[in-house]
């Protein structure tokens, strides 16, 4: 296995991690997105992976956690401010979700899926 080879890499972790996440094992794909952000705290997409795996089960406070630390870290990205946005969406909170879309645009001012959004 990947993280056997080289349990020292957190991208060997998010490899796997997102493996897991394509076939629908979440726990396992959580475990695996956990520890590739332990190894590396500023991993990026591998906060971004890691909020989509609590969002998958619709645990949005989770997922929204983790996807602020993810626009924390990767400041020039719009993916965490639309998927924080989808998070309030599906919260009920149209406020705060028009917010984080807005911010995204300004960012990707022509993302399709930001646009739709809107």
């Amino acid at each position: 296995s990947l993280v056997e080879l080289y349990p020292e890499w957190s991208i060997a972790w998010y490899a796997v991690g997102c493996y897991y996440f394509l076939t629908g094992k979440q726990d396992n794909a959580r475990k695996y997105l956990n520890k590739a952000t332990l190894l590396d705290r500023l991993f990026g997409p591998a906060w971004l992976a890691y909020g989509h795996s609590f969002a998958q089960e619709k645990e949005h406070d989770q997922a929204m956690a983790a996807y602020l630390k993810a626009s924390q870290l990767m400041p020039g990205c719009h993916l965490p401010l639309l998927y924080i946005g989808l998070e309030y969406s599906l919260t009920n909170n149209q406020n705060f979700a028009e917010k984080f879309f807005k911010q995204a645009l300004t960012i990707a001012p022509n993302d399709p899926f930001v646009l739709h959004e809107l």
